[in-house]
């Protein structure tokens, strides 16, 4: 007999070869759930997910993932009704330096045993303010000459509202300053084509029982004809707090002050925390309306595993 044989009456090459390569051979595993690994043999060997692989070849994906970007609060309840089911969940961040409402459509399914979900398919709207918002408050309160505040009032003319639509808080700030509102035209009036000095004078008035003797210092503004010029004591704002939001009444108070020889104006706005807080507020009440799925204030949980 030529060669080695080994008990099964095969050359003994043969059956190292055969053996080699029925241990070097990865055994497929199915975990249940649609779960396929590959098992390496040998002392070492380790489970390799093949989902990458079989993934090349699906006509669809697996599930719905991804977070969509919404430009508006109508098109973040567009998609939420789109991709909704019963499950779905709304969440709302109500941090004023970042307002956001995330909507997570694959959300867990309700009741303590029910099953979890990834929650890897949402929407978010961020709330992006709008060009008047942000043009008002950036200047609130921040001193400008004759010139620049003529110039800002007529680029913002279309934002001053008309005083008789004053009502609710507005008209109870009015009353309780004790001012009266002024319409656009009256303010470009005001810092375009009146030329104002400050004029001051110092009286006195001495106690004759006493000896004592009391100064004033009155200081006045006056027009270009030396009249007395009386400064309007605010306006009324008609302003969208979000980017194609609704818009909100803000008061603001008109204030100037002395500086060297010129006179510097500025406006106060009135509330404007308030304000941002029933916008926010209104939005969450519509998302939450309009997509009849529930609405927590706070963050969406994390997803239950990395899925790919």
């Amino acid at each position: 007999m030529n060669g080695t044989t080994n008990i099964a009456g095969k050359p003994e090459a043969q059956a190292i070869v055969e053996t080699v390569e029925r241990l070097a051979k990865p055994e497929l595993l199915d975990l249940g759930g649609g779960v396929r690994v590959l098992v390496q043999p040998g002392q070492s060997g380790h489970a390799i997910s093949i989902k990458k692989h079989l993934d090349e070849y699906r006509d669809k994906p697996e599930r719905r993932k991804g977070t969509a970007s919404l430009g508006t609060l109508q098109a973040f309840i567009d998609h939420a009704n789109r991709f909704k089911d019963d499950d779905s969940a709304i969440f709302a961040s109500d941090d004023p330096k970042e307002p956001k409402l995330t909507s997570v459509l694959d959300y867990h399914r309700s009741g303590a045993t029910s099953d979890p979900r990834f929650g890897q398919h949402r929407g978010v709207y961020e709330f992006p303010l709008s060009d008047e918002w942000e043009a008002w408050t950036e200047q609130d309160g921040k001193p400008m000459g004759q010139g620049a505040f003529a110039e800002f009032l007529e680029s913002r003319a279309l934002d001053v509202a008309d005083p008789k639509d004053a009502a609710g808080s507005s008209l109870d700030f009015a009353k309780k300053l004790g001012v009266e509102f002024v319409g656009a035209s009256r303010l470009i009036e005001l810092s375009r084509n009146l030329s104002i000095t400050e004029h001051s004078r110092v009286t006195s008035a001495t106690n004759l029982s006493s000896g004592e003797v009391q100064f004033s210092y009155v200081s006045e503004h006056r027009d270009e004809t030396g009249q007395t010029l009386k400064l309007p004591g605010a306006f009324l704002l008609s302003l969208p707090v979000f980017r194609g939001g609704e818009a909100f009444y803000v008061a603001a108070r008109l204030r100037s002050r002395k500086k060297e020889s010129s006179v510097l104006f500025f406006y106060e706005l009135w509330r404007t925390d308030k304000v941002f807080e029933v916008a926010f507020g209104d939005a969450c009440t519509k998302a939450a309306t309009e997509t009849k799925i529930p609405l927590c204030v706070g963050s969406p949980a994390a997803c239950p595993l990395r899925a790919s």
